[in-house]
């Protein structure tokens, strides 16, 4: 089936639910936030989601670090990437 995962097609085979397809994409799960056709998916709710033709997900990764204050005088906590599951 064809989905989109970060605005890239992937075909994926059988049925799986959000939990399966992080594990497919060798994904760690625990700093993971996940959309699903622009709805945010509880972390709770993962196993039990499955993924359907045409879905569009955004997965984001959130990552600490960087510099201790940005110009705007904020830390770098708590920042957010979008990740690239081909890589």
């Amino acid at each position: 089936m064809q989905i989109l995962v970060n605005g890239e097609s992937r075909e994926i085979k059988g049925e799986v639910s959000i939990l399966q397809l992080l594990q497919q994409l060798d994904l760690k799960t625990e700093r993971v936030a996940v959309e699903q056709n622009l709805k945010i998916v509880p972390r709770s709710a993962w196993g039990e989601t499955p993924v359907r033709e045409g879905d569009q997900l955004e997965i984001v990764h959130f990552v600490g670090g960087g510099s201790p204050v940005n110009q705007a005088g904020a830390t770098g906590r708590g920042n957010a990437r979008s990740l690239d599951p081909g890589s």
